[in-house]
């Protein structure tokens, strides 16, 4: 089963739960997605055989696109596994993930770095659930359903990560 309230792959689900804190940071999103930031552009030039050797840790020097993805052992596990992108939105590390072979789920504040995780499921061809919401509130996610989360470099944004380590 589908590890989101939806149980449908390649489908948007919204949460809405708003506060100044999410607001703040999805106009900031909204504006670097509009502006071209480089960590809102999906990656679309991924080698699958180089992410395996990476993740399986054959490959002695990190690929350059991988270096915010580390270890290298989270991603080792990582096929036909239910993984949750948390906060993650813009279509690199679910890339990574489904490319992988793993059952992805994005949770992302932000509409526009939700299409970039479309945008590289449909290049690369794999199923992905995308959900628009505060990674600060994962209720609607029922308990267990995801065998790893990955969260990258969003904590710096809110001011208690306690909350979400209690929710994760």
């Amino acid at each position: 089963t589908a590890p989101t309230p939806t149980g449908s792959p390649n489908k948007v689900v919204r949460m809405h739960c708003q506060d100044k804190i999410a607001t703040v940071n999805q106009r900031h999103w909204e504006w670097a997605v509009a502006k071209g930031a480089g960590c809102t552009i999906p990656w679309l030039d991924l080698d699958p055989l180089l992410l395996r050797q990476y993740a399986s840790g054959e490959l002695r020097t990190m690929p350059r696109r991988l270096r915010d993805i580390y270890p290298a052992n989270v991603l080792a596990g990582a096929t036909n596994q239910d993984v949750l992108c948390l906060s993650s939105g813009g279509g690199q590390q679910s890339a990574v993930f489904g490319l992988l072979g793993a059952r992805v789920t994005v949770l992302d504040l932000t509409a526009s770095q939700l299409k970039g995780d479309r945008t590289a499921a449909a290049h690369y061809g794999y199923d992905l659930i995308t959900i628009q919401g505060d990674m600060r509130d994962l209720s609607p996610l029922a308990d267990g359903s995801f065998d790893l989360v990955y969260q990258g470099n969003s904590m710096a944004w809110v001011p208690d990560v306690g909350q979400i380590y209690r929710g994760v």
